[in-house]
């Protein structure tokens, strides 16, 4: 049974043992913050989202990966590449409001590692949580 969850490097819940992150593991914790309110999040970003099935799939993604665990979910990979009918980076940025402030390159989305070690390292530090990677930055010959 899980009684605690990590959001970012804040504990939710009680845990039977103390949770304490590695200093060079809070470089790769998930970046969560909150920035205005709920009522103007869903009118600013969740309305208009209805009328895009690319961005209501951002969303849903967003919402479904902390609720992976609690019915033993596999967690997944979801590349959005290709001639976009919407920038990447809207897609990143919706899925990203979510846990952040909405600002791709400031707030919850994280740069493209360089290595596969640090790629693990965000992993790690996104557990339950979805990865955002800002693909601009993707290694030579990387679709």
């Amino acid at each position: 049974m899980i009684a605690g969850f990590l959001l970012g490097q804040k504990l939710i819940g009680r845990c039977r043992e103390e949770v304490q992150l590695a200093p060079e593991a809070m470089s790769a914790a998930a970046r969560c913050s909150r920035h205005g309110q709920l009522a103007r999040w869903q009118s600013n970003i969740a309305t208009p989202c209805a009328a895009s099935s690319d961005l209501v799939l951002a969303l849903c993604l967003g919402f479904a990966a902390p609720l992976l665990r609690l019915v033993n979910g596999q967690s997944a990979v979801f590349h959005f590449w290709g001639p976009p009918r919407i920038e990447n980076g809207v897609l990143q940025a919706v899925l990203a409001s979510i846990f952040g402030n909405g600002d791709v390159f400031a707030a919850y989305t994280q740069p493209w590692p360089a290595s596969i070690l640090r790629l693990a390292d965000l992993a790690h530090g996104h557990s339950d949580l979805p990865l955002v990677l800002d693909g601009v930055n993707f290694p030579k010959g990387t679709p």
